[in-house]
Formats: structure tokens, sequence, C-alpha cells
């Protein structure tokens, strides 16, 4: 019988947020929309307004998008875990014998 390895690394989930903060916090000091120089924190006002009253979220514009992707980053893996708690690992929890297929593009497995 070969020899059992056991490594311990972050859990994917942290690896991916470590990935966007690292790239995408960075924001661009030329406003796409207004064609001109701008001080970053107005992106973060541009985004946090375009919610309400009627706003216009703009997703054409890259820091738009980078300062959409920060501010909820958390929440969406926080709902995410909140659905797999509830709805996957009661259905697994008790099985011993699990098995996990992976497909290498988005179509459906079979």
């Amino acid at each position: 019988m070969g020899e059992i390895t056991i490594r311990f690394t972050e859990p994917p989930i942290q690896r991916l947020m470590d990935y966007i903060f690292e790239n995408y916090r960075e924001l661009d000091d030329f406003c796409e929309i207004e064609s001109e120089s701008k001080d970053t924190a107005k992106c973060v006002e541009c985004h946090h307004r375009s919610y309400y009253s009627g706003g216009n979220p703009i997703y054409e514009c890259d820091n738009f998008k980078r300062v959409y992707l920060i501010r909820f980053l958390a929440r969406q893996f926080e709902q995410s875990d909140f659905l797999i708690k509830e709805q996957v690992l009661g259905e697994i929890e008790d099985k011993t014998d699990l098995s996990a297929v992976g497909c290498k593009d988005i179509r459906p497995c079979k």
C-alpha cells in the first residue's frame, strides 16, 4: 500500500478572495464615463448612489465593476456558504462513501 500524503492548504474560497483583493483592489484614476481624471473615492460614491433612488448602475465602467466586486464579495460567499450548509451538508454527512465528478468545461457532466 502506498503512502498517504495530507497537505494543509488554504481553502479554495480563501485563495479566490486573496486573488481578487490582490488583483482588483486598485482603481484607475481616470473615469471612463466622464472621460476625465477623478479621485477614486468618487468611484465608491458613484457605486453607492447608483443603487438608490432610481440610480443607474454603470456596469460598463471597469472601476464600477471593481468596486462592486470588493464591496459585495464577502456577502456572496456568505450566501453560498449558507446554502451549502443548509441544503447539501445534511444530505452527505451520514454517508460513508462519497464520489465526486468533475467536468473540464461548462457543459453538464454525463
